[in-house]
């Protein structure tokens, strides 16, 4: 479940906000991207015709089989001196030699960052936490985003990466860490690995658990947090965006705060592609805000929220 990131702003201004960055991406993108230039001027649109969400909806869906087809750089919005990281992402159903691939400026790494500290912020971590980073990086090039949040804020980082569930317990007991950051399954492999040592999880100095990529289900969060005695909570991120960042929980575990200042978001019926009501579950689509190598409009991401 979604809810909006507005701490500094009423909704008004959140959504003026949202209006005068979607002209920024519009333009950027209909100057500097042929496939999106080449879809308004099948509408016969401008960007300056875009003045609220409802004009938005008149605008065709971008897909992954989009984003496929332009590869490698058919998309990107900025020359290549200017990209700064490259990612792949492979999106499986289609064919196998079309992957994705993402460019990022030195402004949207920025942007990916900022993004990650201001989810440990709503969560109290600060310089005085100790975090451990246990995911492997090959398999989740997202996961250095978190090292680089726990610099940003001078937190100390924990020397941990693709080892055994074994080691990761000896580094959170000999180091004192206070943050674990990981995924729900290796998170479980934890769990029965303390189960077998006969190791308490209350012995350890954690305070909380941060999940992700991937979703966190309810009966996942229960074991996890009796099994730790700590608080578990969940981020949210799209492959094709920034992963993770895009959303995540806050203290009162009830619901993601998605960050809407840089993701406008739309849910939509699966099928139909209409807007469902609110508190009604739908496909959830993101334009980007303020992306300048890799601007997408409209990207049905696949995943189901409220």
């Amino acid at each position: 479940m979604l809810r909006g990131t507005s701490a500094h702003l009423s909704r008004e201004e959140t959504h003026q906000l949202q209006m005068e960055q979607l002209q920024m991406t519009l333009n950027r993108a209909y100057f500097n991207v042929d496939f999106y230039r080449r879809r308004m001027d099948a509408l016969q649109l401008l960007p300056e015709d875009f003045s609220s969400i409802e004009d938005l909806r008149h605008f065709p869906f971008t897909t992954r089989y989009d984003l496929a087809e332009h590869y490698p750089y058919g998309l990107f919005a900025e020359p290549l001196k200017s990209i700064v990281r490259l990612k792949i992402s492979n999106p499986g159903w289609l064919d196998q030699h079309r992957p994705i691939v993402v460019g990022f400026t030195r402004h949207d790494v920025a942007m990916w960052q900022s993004l990650m500290v201001r989810l440990y912020e709503q969560l109290g971590i600060t310089e005085r936490d100790i975090v451990q980073v246990a995911f492997n990086f090959s398999l989740f090039p997202g996961a250095f985003t978190f090292n680089h949040a726990a610099e940003i804020l001078g937190a100390t980082l924990a020397p941990s990466a693709t080892i055994s569930a074994t080691l990761q317990l000896q580094i959170m007991q000999d180091f004192r860490s206070t943050v674990l950051a990981t995924t729900a399954a290796f998170a479980l492999h934890m769990v029965e690995t303390m189960e077998r040592q006969s190791l308490d999880g209350s012995t350890l100095h954690l305070r909380l658990i941060l999940l992700g990529p991937d979703p966190l289900v309810e009966i996942t969060r229960k074991r996890l947090e009796s099994a730790f005695g700590v608080p578990v909570f969940g981020l949210y991120g799209v492959n094709e965006m920034v992963e993770p960042g895009v959303a995540g929980e806050c203290p009162d575990q009830d619901g993601l705060h998605l960050a809407e200042d840089q993701f406008l978001a739309e849910i939509v019926h699966p099928a139909t592609g209409e807007p469902v009501a609110r508190g009604h579950e739908g496909e959830l689509v993101l334009t980007t805000l303020t992306t300048e190598a890799y601007p997408l409009i409209r990207y049905r991401t696949g995943d189901i929220t409220v």
